[in-house]
């Protein structure tokens, strides 16, 4: 503080010490007036006495002066407070709070909304101005509260303002948000996450720049400065944010080889800014219209406008046919816009009508003259209206009919998969609750490298329609990409379950899913082969009580343990182009027409076989088989296995286990490793190891001893 500051305020201090005087002489009969001039007294002596011992700190010059002025401050400080004390006035309680009366600050305050990143510079902002100020906590902790906003609005409650204890309310504040590692990965993370402009913009622009130097700025004030390394870093995640053209101007402002500055580049995205800001005031006022009404020329021409390089409807650099925005609506949406755009149905082209487009394409579903991307089912498209082309003008009607169906959407999840080694694979599921089993692909078994189990398990289908047996089975455990929810769970193995799911692409623009909701399958709406089959036996433990329909005619969206699933009907409209049909139908004049070709072709009567004939289809049936690729298979005579034969079992026999309910090439394999005696020392019961290292107890009278000899294997 300076000299002269500090002198001044001390006489400042001397005028208000006479103007107290002047006021206790003319309120020596009120007692409350009383304790507030006493309490302002000892606060003016406190004052004083810091502002004159800062004073003598830092005068270098005499100080007579002021010591003597400070002795008359004293003498009467002594008066004033002996004329308090003659009036008898008693203290206030300690528990009594008295709010002096406070001139309004006029500096504007600023506001913390509970940002981490909003939080060093609103604290240091609000510590000046409360120093500054000489205000009470009462009023500190009033003027905090107001400034509190959105998130942290709710921090103060009552009873820390009737405590009036400000510093410990700003020390939870501290303790709250005053966290800088967060505060840096905040800044951090808002560079990283710049959003690129995908066309020139001067308010994009402008917002880029505002951003990128905001973050800057929050981490130089958190002294982490930008420089070397870090400089070219955040230089190359701003540049890459740029819009082609603006990239460019950019790339030329620099020289060969020079690396690039970001206070630099930040004042180029600001000039540029003011140069597209600048042309867009100046455009229209090239537009201003004359008292005269504008005189219009038209010229009659048989030559073809030539194709535009910019797209009609979003303005890139691309054809109308190839415009991402263009494909994706539906095909009434396609023929609105391009009547809209005054375009032809057959090229996209300008200039002419269908009739007399010089294209050589046609439709390539129906060879009609319109584009294969309009073409409808059933419909017949005539031209639309035709550019105006000198005075006359061509009125013409398109005439559609759309195909509307409905599809149902089946509950479909992701999912993680745990293979033999422990490490766990994306996986796609259908959850159906009218299958008793579980399913899983042969190709994702066999990329797992699950074990596998030997069965024979046969299928059935809608109307008892019967399918292949199943053969193998696979454990393995399933977890929730979303939750902590797993399950171990034994799938049968089929090489194929279903058909992609669902069928066709689903628009889902429309749909008003919150984003609240989870998607258990994120791409429900995308046709995708089905890996897993989950059954009835975990579908009902799976589900939750989250339930939300998104309205008539549409699906609805189901909570489960992979998040929430969508399922239901739905309206969608159908191209033949991408259109799928499916009819099974039973027709009782074609079914008694075959009956009949079969009565007719069938040879009544029983055959006749004569006792050689029928020995030797006996033997056919005991000695041949066929396999499960249809092919025949010569057995061995069953008398030289299946006789109960006299040889002895001992450990390291091979033996065929044989299973009443499967058939013979089916039989396991295994290996005699113990024997179990009976009390007459004979052996009726084995302990077996097949080949997949199974260890089970068979009876003699199931086992086949292979008839060779041991000492071979």
């Amino acid at each position: 503080m300076q000299q002269p500051e500090v002198s001044m305020q001390v006489q400042v201090l001397r005028i208000k010490l006479k103007v107290v005087h002047k006021r206790l002489i003319n309120m020596q009969t009120d007692p409350t007036l009383a304790q507030v001039q006493s309490k302002m007294l000892e606060e003016l002596k406190a004052e004083q006495h810091t502002l004159l011992n800062q004073l003598i700190e830092q005068l270098p010059y005499d100080l007579d002066k002021d010591i003597a002025e400070d002795e008359v401050f004293q003498a009467e400080y002594l008066v004033k407070a002996a004329s308090l004390q003659s009036m008898d006035v008693k203290p206030p309680p300690v528990a009594a709070q008295l709010v002096m009366p406070q001139h309004r600050l006029h500096i504007p305050m600023p506001t913390f909304d509970g940002s981490y990143e909003q939080w060093p510079k609103f604290k240091a902002m609000f510590q000046d101005i409360m120093s500054r100020a000489n205000e009470s906590d009462a009023v500190k902790l009033h003027h905090l509260n107001k400034a509190l906003t959105g998130k942290a609005a709710g921090i103060i409650n009552a009873s820390m303002m009737n405590s009036n204890n400000f510093e410990s309310v700003w020390e939870i504040l501290v303790q709250r948000f005053e966290n800088p590692r967060l505060i840096v990965d905040k800044h951090i993370a808002g560079l990283l996450h710049l959003k690129a402009l995908p066309r020139e913009s001067a308010k994009d622009l402008r917002h880029l720049a505002e951003t990128c130097k905001a973050h800057v700025d929050g981490l130089i004030f958190m002294e982490k400065p930008i420089d070397g390394t870090s400089n070219l870093i955040i230089t190359h995640i701003l540049s890459s944010c740029l819009d082609a053209e603006t990239r460019k101007l950019w790339e030329r402002s620099l020289k060969h080889g020079e690396f690039p500055e970001l206070y630099k580049t930040l004042e180029f995205i600001t000039r540029q800014t003011e140069v597209l800001e600048s042309c867009a005031t100046k455009e229209p006022q090239q537009r201003q219209p004359s008292g005269k009404p504008a005189s219009t020329k038209a010229f009659v021409s048989s030559t073809p406008n030539p194709p535009q390089l910019c797209c009609a409807l979003c303005k890139q650099q691309h054809p109308l046919h190839k415009c991402p925005t263009f494909l994706i609506l539906t095909t009434t949406d396609k023929i609105e816009k391009l009547k809209t755009l005054n375009r032809c149905f057959n090229c996209f082209g300008t200039g002419h009508a269908v009739s007399k487009c010089p294209s050589p394409w046609s439709c390539r579903h129906c060879k009609g003259r319109h584009h294969t991307l309009i073409h409808v089912e059933n419909s017949r498209v005539t031209p639309g209206p035709s550019p105006v082309t000198g005075r006359q003008s061509t009125t013409a009607t398109t005439t559609l009919t759309t195909v509307v169906s409905s599809t149902v959407l089946l509950s479909t999840a992701m999912l993680n998969i745990t293979d033999s080694a422990g490490v766990t694979h994306p996986a796609r599921v259908l959850l159906d609750s009218g299958a008793q089993s579980s399913f899983i692909t042969g190709r994702l078994a066999q990329f797992l490298c699950l074990p596998r189990k030997l069965v024979n398990i046969p299928l059935s289908g809608i109307g008892g329609s019967a399918g292949s047996n199943v053969r193998h089975t696979v454990t393995t455990t399933i977890h929730s990409r979303c939750s902590s929810y797993n399950a171990t769970v034994e799938m049968l193995v089929l090489p194929k379950l279903t058909v992609e799911m669902p069928r066709q692409y689903i628009n889902i623009s429309h749909w008003s899913i919150p984003e609240a909701c989870v998607l258990a399958d994120p791409s429900f709406n995308n046709p995708a082969p089905i890996d897993l089959i989950l059954g009835a036996s975990l579908f009902y433990e799976i589900l939750r009580t989250g339930r939300l329909s998104l309205g008539d005619n549409m699906p609805t969206l189901q909570e489960t343990e992979f998040g929430w699933v969508v399922s239901g009907n739905t309206i969608i409209e159908e191209p033949l182009s991408s259109s799928m049909c499916a009819v099974v139908t039973h027709t009782n004049e074609l079914d008694s027409l075959m009956k009949r070709f079969f009565e007719l072709e069938e040879v009544s009567g029983t055959p006749s076989w004569s006792n050689e004939e029928r020995a030797c289809e006996e033997h056919y049936t005991a000695t041949t088989t066929t396999d499960i690729n249809g092919r025949y298979v010569q057995l061995q005579p069953r008398s030289k296995w299946y006789k109960d034969d006299e040889r002895a079992i001992v450990p390291g026999t091979l033996v065929i286990i044989k299973e009443d309910n499967v058939p013979p090439l089916s039989w396991l394999l295994a290996r005699v490793v113990e024997v179990h005696p009976g009390k007459d020392g004979k052996a009726r019961v084995f302990t077996l190891q097949t080949s997949t290292k199974t260890k089970v107890v068979r009876p003699r009278v199931k086992l086949c001893v292979i008839p060779t000899a041991v000492g071979n294997y």
